[in-house]
């Protein structure tokens, strides 16, 4: 696989570059990403409203705008209707704009993507197929050469989260302490966002802090294309499943458009050009998906919601 397919795969498997944020003063202090919109020439001063599509931040995107082409042109072509990629830094930032109508179809994470439904009817279109399965978990990684052995072990240590709506990056380790009868700010010494797994997996391999919690479909899939990136790191505990990160539409777009959109993706994998996509992404194919699915996402908020 070439370094540009990596960094496609990367960007759809848990489906934006950004330094880590520091929690030296007890509030995260983060670097800013510059807002960017690619517009296909097909759009250009065409009469056709674009459709705005989206992918939250679950991926560092040094390639972003090079590397999504392959899938942006794909779903555009096939429904024969301009597509303009919208690119933002945080997981809210996707919602709000869904909420907003300022996007009208987006990759989130499954975390978000419950956190949306609590304020939106946000139509789930598609969910990627992985490995024989629509679903994914959460990791808990440490360096090799550590003394961590279980989740416990991290007390006091140094941990990095995700985003504040990621499901595997920050929910289930919260979920884990509410269990514990802990919140983060007590167990843990120190805390940072990374705002994507992969930096959050580099931030562990380099000593920057002692554990992390990531997708487990970006750890697994680098463990097979990069493994020199994750050779130092071992995974200390595996969380039960969840369903995978969706593609979804805002309530405000057009049914024929969501009903093209879905269309197209359920049959990327009988299409043989969307078959090629998809081999490059080790996607085996696009399901409609299932809500209940997302009920373990769903207990585990209402869990730490809890808290106070």
């Amino acid at each position: 696989m070439t370094r540009r397919h990596t960094h496609l795969a990367l960007l759809l498997l848990a489906g934006m570059i950004t330094a880590p944020c520091s929690d030296r003063q007890g509030e995260p202090i983060c670097v800013d990403l510059s807002r960017r919109e690619a517009i296909p020439a097909q759009a250009q001063g065409n009469n056709h409203p674009a459709l705005r599509f989206a992918v939250s931040a679950m991926t560092s995107p040094a390639q972003t705008f090079a590397d999504y082409q392959d899938f942006i042109h794909y779903v555009g072509e096939r429904m024969g209707w301009p597509v303009v990629f919208k690119q933002r830094k945080t997981y809210q930032e996707i919602n709000d704009m869904l909420s907003s109508g300022d996007l009208d179809a987006a990759f989130v994470c499954s975390g978000a993507y419950v956190r949306l439904k609590q304020h939106i009817d946000a139509p789930l279109i598609a969910v990627p197929v992985i490995d024989g399965k629509p679903s994914y978990r959460s990791y808990i990684l440490v360096r090799r050469d550590s003394r961590i052995e279980t989740f416990g072990d991290l007390q006091g240590r140094r941990f990095a989260f995700t985003d504040p709506l990621s499901n595997t990056g920050k929910l289930y380790p919260i979920y884990r302490l509410e269990l514990m009868g802990w919140t983060p700010e007590r167990f843990f010494g120190h805390l940072i966002y990374t705002y994507s797994h992969d930096h959050s997996i580099q931030a562990v391999a380099q000593g920057t802090v002692d554990g992390a919690a990531v997708d487990g479909l970006i750890y697994d899939f680098l463990s097979r294309t990069d493994p020199d990136r994750v050779a130092g790191l071992k995974v200390i505990e595996r969380s039960a499943l969840f369903g995978a990160p969706p593609i979804v539409a805002s309530p405000d777009l057009q049914p024929e458009l969501r009903a093209s959109l879905q269309s197209h993706l359920l049959r990327m994998s009988v299409d043989s050009a969307g078959a090629a996509i998809l081999r490059r992404l080790r996607i085996d194919r696009f399901v409609a998906g299932d809500e209940r699915d997302y009920d373990g996402i769903r207990k585990m908020f209402s869990a730490v919601e809890r808290l106070p």
